[in-house]
């Protein structure tokens, strides 16, 4: 499942999320990404706390544990 794009744009919520929470400013943001407006922005961090990413879980391997084994070659006659 793709990740949330601001509405009318392909920016993706929790990056922009991210970019506010480590202290991007608003007309940085604005600048980088002139599709959005400041209401957008203001409200990405509000959206991607009340719908937190949802990636697929991590397969189980169950030979990570094992040592790795030697392939032996032989010839065939």
């Amino acid at each position: 499942m793709p990740a949330a794009a601001v509405s009318g744009t392909r920016v993706p919520v929790h990056l922009i999320a991210k970019l506010v929470s480590e202290g991007s400013k608003e007309a940085d943001l604005l600048r980088d990404y002139p599709r959005l407006t400041a209401e957008m922005i203001r409200l990405a961090p509000v959206y991607a706390q009340a719908y937190p990413p949802r990636g697929r879980a991590r397969k189980q391997q169950p030979w990570r544990d094992r040592a790795s084994m030697r392939s032996v070659r032989t010839r065939l006659s």
